[in-house]
């Protein structure tokens, strides 16, 4: 593979994996610092520790991670995390946002807690906007609301 090909291939890599990552996040700003992380990570792997792979990695990742965020408001997170706290494990939350058309389904597991006492919940996010279902974690603040920690 010459060096032109494969760097190329280093940016498509990068790209995608940024995209499958950062599709997880709730918002445009943790979306773009996941995917970014992620993307330099991959970057330098790929690239054997240079600093041009996480360069280039790190950037797409942010551009992508922030358009992933992007999609979802207020109104879809308050919809997860109304699902978080009022449904049982197991049971599938669907809706539609009005504004952008997107279709959303959030699925709880069971509550645990964490190695800071908190409780928390994993979830299964499936949507139209980013295809394949996510994984996300949501832990309990002191005040009651949810924060999204993974």
């Amino acid at each position: 593979m010459n060096s032109k090909s494969y760097r190329l291939t280093v940016i498509l890599a990068a790209a995608l994996l940024s995209l499958l990552v950062s599709a997880c996040a709730t918002h445009r700003g943790t979306g773009a610092v996941a995917g970014g992380a992620l993307g330099a990570g991959i970057g330098t792997a790929i690239d054997g520790g240079g600093a041009e792979g996480a360069i280039i990695g790190g950037l797409l990742g942010v551009i992508i991670g922030s358009e992933i965020g992007r999609g979802m408001d207020r109104r879809d997170r308050r919809r997860i995390y109304d699902s978080l706290e009022h449904s049982p494990s197991g049971r599938r939350s669907e809706w539609v946002n009005p504004d952008t058309g997107q279709q959303y389904a959030v699925t709880p597991r069971e509550s645990y807690q964490d190695s800071r006492g908190r409780p928390c919940r994993e979830f299964i996010l499936t949507s139209d906007e980013f295809g394949n279902p996510v994984t996300g974690t949501a832990c309990r603040r002191r005040d009651g609301s949810w924060q999204m920690v993974n």
